[in-house]
């Protein structure tokens, strides 16, 4: 579940796969088109109301699939991005004081991981009843019911006192269908944000000179066509910098996109982190860059699965990340990092939950509807049904595919007569 912006319209794009199926299950091709949705906007109630009740039903109603003479029970999980948790969970989302879609640590202790726990004092209460106690903050889970796990228990329990506690909005979308268990994190979004937080940071300490004036901007610029430069180099001009002015201050900002994989391009050994940062700020964001790229190395281990360490690279990361002095506290995407990725992974393989076929699968809606030559009463209707055959003609190709495999094979092994190789053929365009 995904939503996508096309053109002036906001679409949710709903479509299922098989998990077990692996990796190569989440390819554009080979996701199944559900519905296609618009929306106002992305939020919670907006979506209750775009969603018929009858779609919720039907597929709440799913327990079995058949195959043969085989009713095999399935389970269903959910897959998105963070934000589309928050919609579909009824969170309140990240500016909230417990900002994780898994867990329900405060914002100020989302750096805490199992080599950082600690006991800290708070107050509580007002005048005459206030007091100070001392509380343990540890490492929170996303299964581990004694680590500060999401339920929708909880969430009920939370609901009733009206007061949004530990970041519960409203009811979840599809009710008790999904419970937090049923949502695993996605790599590819994971890789995105964590990469433009620490671009983000680069570029904040980069615009720090310590200088003013006509000296500063001549730094600044100087900077900037160093990084333009190496933009160049290895992304082209599709991606830049230039200097940005916020307040009278003039600051280095980045325009233009990059997908993951320019993301690899771009940030590379040669990245030059010596010329537009300062002694150790340099030195701690070429080694918090290698650490992301360690975890992101692993994640792709499919074949062997190295037990304890994803988590000690994800351990390691944070701390890097916190030691390094980019800011004083840690985004949601980076406390799950340190706190729940390697359980993800523990639990099921990352590679099966990657969100790069789905958007691949909105950038194909994007083309399908600029591209319709004939104006269609309803635009989402007609792209759903051109998805629907391309399907079936890729199902049919597949199809053909392994019919002239099987051909050829039966030619190698049967009689040499001609008629009968025809004959098999024959067989082969029918099917």
């Amino acid at each position: 579940m995904d939503g996508t912006l096309i053109g002036n319209k906001h679409i949710v794009a709903i479509s299922i796969n098989c998990i077990e199926g692996g990796s190569q299950c989440q390819a554009a091709k080979n996701l199944i088109p559900l519905g296609l949705f618009e929306v106002q906007k992305e939020n919670t109630e907006l979506l209750r109301q775009s969603l018929p009740s009858e779609f919720i039903n039907d597929i709440k109603s799913v327990k079995y699939i058949s195959i043969g003479e085989k009713n095999i029970s399935i389970r269903i999980r959910l897959g998105g991005d963070l934000m589309n948790a928050v919609y579909v969970f009824g969170l309140a989302g990240f500016s909230s004081n417990h900002p994780c879609i898994f867990c329900t640590q405060h914002k100020d202790d989302l750096h805490v991981t199992d080599d950082t726990a600690n006991d800290k004092t708070v107050t509580e209460g007002k005048g005459k009843n206030k007091q100070t106690i001392t509380i343990h903050v540890g490492p929170t889970s996303c299964h581990d019911l004694t680590k500060k796990v999401r339920s929708l228990t909880e969430q009920t329990l939370c609901l009733t006192k009206n007061t949004n506690e530990l970041g519960y909005k409203c009811e979840p979308l599809f009710g008790d269908l999904f419970d937090y268990q049923d949502y695993c994190a996605d790599t590819l979004h994971m890789k995105l944000r964590v990469f433009d937080v620490i671009l983000k940071d680069m570029l904040a300490y980069a615009s720090r000179t310590g200088k003013c004036g006509g000296e500063h901007l001549a730094i600044i610029e100087r900077k900037i066509k160093i990084l333009n430069q190496h933009c160049e180099r290895t992304v082209g001009k599709r991606f830049f910098f230039q200097v940005d002015t916020d307040d009278k201050n003039k600051t280095i900002s980045s325009h233009g996109k990059l997908s993951g994989h320019l993301q690899d391009l771009f940030f590379v050994d040669s990245f030059p982190y010596d010329d537009i940062l300062n002694g150790e700020i340099a030195k701690s964001a070429r080694i918090v860059v290698n650490k992301f790229k360690e975890i992101l190395v692993e994640v792709k281990h499919t074949s062997i699965r190295r037990k304890g360490i994803l988590k000690r690279l994800s351990l390691e990361f944070v701390k890097e990340f916190r030691q390094s002095g980019f800011r004083t506290t840690v985004t949601p995407y980076i406390h799950i990092i340190g706190n729940h990725l390697f359980e993800f992974d523990e639990l099921s393989n990352l590679g099966d939950y990657n969100m790069q076929g789905v958007e691949k699968n909105n950038d194909l809606l994007s083309r399908l509807y600029f591209s319709s030559t004939n104006p269609a009463r309803n635009p989402l209707l007609t792209m759903l049904q051109k998805l629907d055959r391309i399907r079936v003609s890729l199902d049919y190709e597949m199809r053909c595919e392994a019919n002239t495999r099987y051909v050829k094979s039966f030619s190698r092994y049967s009689n040499k007569d001609s008629h009968v190789k025809n004959k098999e053929i024959f067989i082969y365009v029918i099917c």
